[in-house]
């Protein structure tokens, strides 16, 4: 496939579906909940978000939906799934950079924010050379293109995804079988980050100890991932002591809304 199939292809995938049609659905088996969290993280997300995601009027939502849609609403649907469980927040961990002080700093994060949609339609920006670039947000089809290079270096995994993003050049193609300057990647990238948080998020957070503000690179997707593994280790731990105590099957248990699970949790570690 030549580059500038690829960046066609993956412009017509970008349509992803509006936010607002599609909803968190109640657990009804264990394959909806239990994932494979060995797989690499695009695959992890798309496989998580078809198996807890349908459609607003209660419609299947097929893995290629998923695939298509933008790495921001992907992340988003993360944050609902995991708010679907009660959390409202959750907490990134990084150290001090200062000398001479190994303070751990704890940041909360607010997961309603995460969730809001997106209301990007169009990023705009000039080069230095002086052309202007009309580009798009990246796709979980995207992604999983990116891992079939395995070949390439870092800087060419890079200019390979600014160049699918680059939907046109004043006005027009880019040019077949031409990668994107290395020079115009910074551009991208930063239009990229102006226009839509969730694609890179960097917060700066005061040492409580020494007061030194430090630069903080916070990776969402793999904080969320990891929170949804902390909650089905917990699945886990409850289908055991409950399937230990009333001999219910694992489907049974998984079955029950999760206030009821834990309830008869309770019950259970009080004999």
């Amino acid at each position: 496939m030549t580059d500038e199939s690829m960046r066609s292809d993956a412009h017509k995938e970008n349509k992803g579906l509006p936010i607002d049609r599609w909803q968190v659905a109640h657990i009804r088996s264990p394959e909806e909940l239990i994932a494979d969290y060995s797989l690499p993280r695009p695959h992890l997300i798309t496989e998580i978000l078809s198996r807890r995601l349908v459609m607003a009027d209660g419609g299947h939502l097929s893995e290629d939906d998923i695939w298509q849609w933008s790495v921001a609403e992907r992340l988003r649907a993360l944050a609902s799934i995991v708010s679907d469980s009660g959390a409202s927040e959750f907490s990134a961990i990084a150290a001090c950079l200062a000398a001479d002080c190994d303070q751990l700093i704890q940041l909360n994060l607010d997961l309603a924010a995460i969730r809001q949609p997106s209301d990007v339609d169009g990023i705009y920006c000039f080069v230095s050379s002086g052309e202007r670039l009309q580009l798009r947000l990246p796709t979980g089809t995207d992604q999983r293109t990116l891992l079939k290079l395995r070949d390439a270096d870092d800087l060419g995994l890079v200019r390979e995804m600014a160049t699918r993003l680059v939907v046109s050049v004043d006005g027009g193609s880019l040019a077949p079988d031409t990668p994107c300057p290395p020079e115009w990647i910074s551009t991208i990238e930063t239009a990229l980050a102006a226009n839509d948080p969730a694609y890179y998020t960097e917060e700066i957070v005061t040492c409580p100890e020494c007061g030194h503000d430090n630069p903080v690179e916070i990776d969402l997707e793999e904080l969320l991932i990891d929170r949804l593994m902390q909650q089905q280790e917990q699945l886990f731990q409850q289908i055991d002591l409950l399937a230990t105590a009333y001999r219910w099957s694992e489907s049974a248990i998984v079955g029950l809304p999760e206030w009821r699970r834990e309830r008869y949790v309770g019950l259970v570690s009080r004999r």
